[in-house]
């Protein structure tokens, strides 16, 4: 199977630092966006951090769905203990949305509010759901129940890397179909950008590099509000 991908990462015009990370590693076929907690001082070592302990599980030979997830918790335990360590930070914490490629099938694991597409015959799927206090209330609110939340809702994280205890997974796996695109970003993008742009933009793009600049160059030209990152990864015919 051939692949190819591109990812970027950048502060954007409003934030002074960059928190989020991304990993885009063609020989072990995986890929990943962590966005560092930005109410914690420690977001920017978080995203890092887990990004680089998924890559060497990935460079020591993990295989398969339930191996991911045992790495995952694995990794949140090794954040949290970190994030309690010394006395300038309460702890750390990111999200964590990544890719697995193994033969024809893909692996989706998520925590957090960074998202997951796939665009596959002219149409795109979100394959995430936000893990946000805002995200979790309009799921389960009354149908009539249209009374507006609390704007901070929308960034109040409900699960993240980084909790003690065991953090709860979604994780599935599909096949990956040839001229199947994946894109993995930060909420950088998806709060600016519509799931319709991503998918013209997309489509209107010949390489996984073309698509994440045209991304990017949007949401800069659209003020940029927050860090923004961007992992495209192509299935070629």
């Amino acid at each position: 199977m051939k692949l190819v991908s591109y990812a970027k990462t950048e502060a954007g015009n409003v934030r002074a630092r960059n928190e989020d990370a991304v990993l885009n590693s063609s020989a072990c076929q995986l890929y990943a966006v962590a966005d560092g907690i930005g109410g914690l001082q420690r977001g920017d070592e978080a995203s890092s951090m887990t990004l680089h302990l998924l890559e060497m599980a990935a460079h020591e030979g993990m295989s398969g769905k339930a191996a991911l997830t045992r790495c995952i918790q694995e990794i949140n335990r090794k954040v949290y203990e970190t994030g309690k360590k010394g006395d300038l930070s309460p702890g750390m914490g990111c999200t964590l949305t990544c890719l697995m490629i193994e033969q024809e099938s893909a692996v989706i694991a998520h925590v957090g509010d960074s998202s997951a597409f796939r665009i596959r015959a002219g149409g795109i799927q979100l394959l995430t759901e936000a893990h946000t206090m805002a995200a979790h209330l309009n799921r389960n609110r009354h149908p009539g129940d249209t009374r507006p939340l609390p704007g901070y809702y929308e960034n109040m994280l409900t699960r993240c890397i980084g909790l003690p205890g065991d953090v709860d997974i979604d994780c599935q796996e599909f096949s990956l179909l040839p001229e199947d695109r994946i894109l993995l970003c930060s909420d950088g993008i998806t709060k600016v950008l519509s799931s319709d742009f991503l998918k013209t933009s997309c489509i209107d793009s010949a390489t996984p590099k073309d698509w994440v600049h045209r991304l990017h160059k949007a949401v800069l030209a659209a003020g940029a509000p927050d860090n923004l990152s961007s992992v495209a990864v192509f299935r070629l015919n």
